[in-house]
């Protein structure tokens, strides 16, 4: 009966613009906030498209902001789908201000690859007024938007545009109809808790919803004739339903909104009600659902809009208007398209910051290099997780050349520079670690930082001592930072029925103390501890994003020291019980250079990236026993890659070549500390270790290796994985002797190592949680389980 009413009713409504010099009716489209409900709004502006309807005005609150927006500059809907399935799948990343691990420099990936949480303090752990600084939200909006950039007037776009914000300090709802389009929608979702608020023309916005979230009347005074709405608001709740925080905030913020929207609803002429039954703004596992329900509820509105086309076609005369059509053309982002940057504006309430992002950029500011949008992204994203910013947004703008562009950026300094950061980590060696953090930049002088990890776990046991890394660096000028460090780092293991000969703390043993007799006895249980002291100087550079170089010089104490070992004699069956049996020390000068490369998407999670290390190390180190010293150096090639071939299936391999050559005062002694120690999976970045499927942890260790890894992986769900993968090694104690299969001599042959294995890995709000297992070989071919939960560190 309604459907009937409103097409007898509707000729007459536009009978007081026919005759007018207008063309057709005018059509206003409204668009509601709603959060992940809004993907309806998509599928609902096809059938509308569909039905011949031209939208001349397009408005929206929230969520309903990015649908129209994007409208409005030119993107076709299935490219807003795309755009918005993207988002979707990568919502954690935006809307949690996840920065891209290949888009941080090498240095920046290492310590977000071992805190599991960042506080922010300033004399007391704040509760911050967002989740998040919506950095990562505004700079996809920028990407989007970069094409338009220079337009500032909304009804100057494709299709002219407007949206809704509040102001934090008086309630009241604000218009956006000009200024930075990516702030304008940054602002109208800046939803209370979620996002932190944006300060635009000396205003502090929020979230539209909490004033207008159905912006019809707004719409209507940009001269829509015809307003249509897509309405994906909730309703209120009752007593019953008011059962978890999410509706109770909701609520509240609704309360204001109820009433207005009665009166914006009533000023529309056509309602679209997507069903959004059981679900809420976070529902973003819902989106194929969000998009199917907006276009059934769209369709049965079908011969409305129908006829809201055929009017609108008509001319003021009563004459159909000749190749009536929706024009799509506009221009389009030039994402992959190479430009170069003319001129770097920076507007900013810090010189020493200004100073610092030019320097940053440098590179960048010249006609002869041209980079793509996405490319320019990354160097912006990586000055921004330097935790310098409380915001920073930029812009290009169009120069007198069409390959060229003037970059803008708008930067405000962060008024926090303490950080408490935490981590955690169980695996099957080492147990359980728990990982605390201060860091304090601009600590003693601007550009500064200091960083002091504490890690209590197993060795807290022994020796009443935390492990330890303790940093401070600081800018000298030409992007090149100076690094002084202390640290202390070890790991407590053991290890059952191993064959004496078979572990590295054994051949510790026999090439510091010669107790080849003991070759007949077999090791029941070790208790292991393997630490390493290290206090040195550093000098770094990042090479764009992705690499470093590095110079290192450290002054190095190694330790290995059995706590506890339980060895029988095979032949006589007897069992004894050494305590402290041996300990072994040595001293060693190091100087390092390092270069990295490293664009892996995720460190412990197969997705796509390569990673390549070339290290050099000079050395001197000196024995506890005998005066006995080693003078040489060693050098280790690392290179792996990973690659999806489709969405579900990827591959990775790696090569690690470590060798190391030497004099000794002692002939045919061998370094305790200049080998790769072999075995294990969990991850350790220290003392050239390196895990190998079936082995116990640092099973074997050699001077001389070449290990290769290859493995294949399935990506059944989303963050779920499984690996299967392959590890060999070539090792020898000397490297002339490494390639020579035509030994006879047993102690100079060759050894062949291989190690096979399975693991499941999910990646969780803890870090990784991986099961493996495995087996080699050398090992008998036993199984070895392995169990990881978090960052390892």
């Amino acid at each position: 009966m309604k459907k009937l009413f409103f097409l007898l009713i509707l000729p007459f409504t536009i009978s007081n613009v026919i005759g007018q010099e207008n063309n057709y009716k005018k059509v206003g489209v409204v668009l509601s906030g709603g959060g992940a409900k809004g993907l309806s709004h998509i599928s609902a502006l096809r059938v509308i498209e569909k039905a011949g309807i031209k939208i001349d005005y397009i408005g929206g609150t929230s969520s309903g902001s990015i649908i129209g927006m994007l409208y409005s500059i030119g993107y076709s809907l299935d490219e807003i789908e795309n755009m918005m399935r993207e988002f979707v799948y990568n919502h954690n990343v935006y809307i949690n201000d996840i920065i891209p691990r290949e888009q941080l420099s090498v240095f920046n990936k290492k310590i977000n690859d071992r805190y599991l949480v960042s506080l922010p303090i300033d004399n007391f752990i704040p509760i911050p007024i967002g989740l998040t600084e919506g950095y990562m939200f505004l700079s996809w909006l920028n990407e989007k938007t970069h094409h338009v950039h220079g337009i500032k007037d909304f009804s100057k776009l494709k299709i002219p545009f407007l949206c809704l914000a509040t102001n934090l300090e008086t309630g009241e709802e604000v218009v956006l109809k000009s200024g930075n389009l990516a702030e304008s929608i940054r602002a109208s979702c800046s939803y209370p808790l979620f996002i932190s608020p944006i300060e635009i023309d000396d205003m502090v916005l929020v979230d539209g919803g909490i004033s207008n979230n159905l912006p019809s009347r707004e719409v209507k005074n940009m001269g829509a004739d015809i307003l249509i709405a897509i309405d994906v608001q909730e309703n209120l709740f009752n007593k019953i339903e008011l059962d978890n925080a999410y509706k109770i905030v909701n609520q509240i913020i609704s309360f204001k909104m109820s009433e207005k929207n009665e009166y914006q609803r009533k000023i529309c002429d056509l309602i679209i009600y997507p069903d959004i039954t059981n679900t809420n703004i976070t529902s973003f596992d819902q989106t194929d659902m969000f998009i199917r329900n907006g276009r059934i509820a769209a369709e049965k509105k079908w011969e409305e809009l129908k006829n809201i086309a055929s009017i609108q076609k008509k001319s003021y005369k009563g004459e159909e208007i000749n190749n009536f059509n929706i024009d799509k053309s506009f221009p389009k982002p030039f994402i992959n398209k190479k430009i170069s940057i003319k001129n770097i504006n920076i507007d900013s309430d810090d010189d020493d910051n200004t100073n610092f992002v030019k320097e940053e950029l440098n590179f960048i500011n010249s006609t002869e290099r041209k980079i793509n949008y996405s490319e320019l992204k990354k160097y912006i994203n990586e000055i921004y997780s330097t935790k310098k910013f409380r915001y920073l947004s930029y812009k290009l703008l169009p120069t007198k050349k069409e390959d060229e562009k003037d970059l803008y950026i708008d930067i405000r300094k962060t008024k926090i520079n303490k950080y408490l950061k935490l981590g955690f980590n169980y695996n099957s060696v080492s147990r359980t670690s728990l990982l605390v953090n201060y860091t304090d930049n601009n600590f003693l002088f601007k550009n500064s930082n200091i960083s002091a990890d504490f890690i209590f776990d197993n060795n807290f046991t022994y020796y009443y001592l935390p492990r330890y890394l303790i940093s401070y660096n600081f800018d000298i000028g030409g992007g090149i930072n100076l690094d002084l460090h202390s640290s202390y780092q070890s790991i407590f293991f053991e290890k059952q029925n191993i064959l004496f000969n078979k572990i590295s703390i054994t051949n510790d043993i026999i090439r510091s103390r010669s107790v080849n007799q003991f070759d007949k006895f077999k090791v029941d249980k070790v208790s292991n501890i393997f630490s390493v002291i290290t206090n040195g100087i550093s000098f770094k550079k990042s090479i764009y994003y992705f690499g470093s170089v590095r110079l290192d010089i450290d002054y190095q104490v190694y330790s290995n020291e059995a706590k506890e070992i339980l060895i029988s004699d095979n032949d006589k069956g007897k069992l004894s019980n050494y305590r402290k049996y041996f300990f072994f020390k040595e001293r060693s000068l190091n100087i390092k250079l390092c270069t990295e490369i490293d664009t892996y998407e995720d460190k412990y999670f197969h997705t796509n990236g390569f990673k390549s290390k070339a290290s050099y190390n000079l050395f001197y180190n000196k024995t506890q026993k005998d005066d006995t010293f080693f003078l040489g150096g060693s050098i280790n090639l690392l290179m792996s890659v990973s690659k999806k071939i489709d969405k579900y299936i990827g591959f990775y391999f790696s090569a690690n070549s470590f060798n190391t050559f030497y004099y000794s005062k002692i002939i045919n002694t061998q370094s305790n500390i200049q080998t790769l120690r072999m075995g294990g999976m969990n991850k350790i970045d220290w003392a050239e270790n390196t895990s190998f499927l079936g082995l116990e942890f640092q099973s074997y260790s050699y001077p001389n290796v070449i290990k290769l890894d290859f493995g294949l992986n399935l990506d059944f769900l989303k963050n779920h994985q499984i690996s299967a993968e392959i590890n060999y090694a070539l090792c020898n104690y000397h490297l002339y002797d490494l390639f020579n299969f035509n030994i006879e001599d047993e102690e100079r042959k060759s050894l062949n190592i291989i190690g096979l294995g399975i693991s499941y890995i999910y990646k969780s709000l803890l870090g990784p949680i991986e099961i493996s297992a495995s087996t080699s070989p050398q090992n008998n071919l036993e199984p070895l389980m392995f169990l990881n939960i978090g960052l390892p560190f």
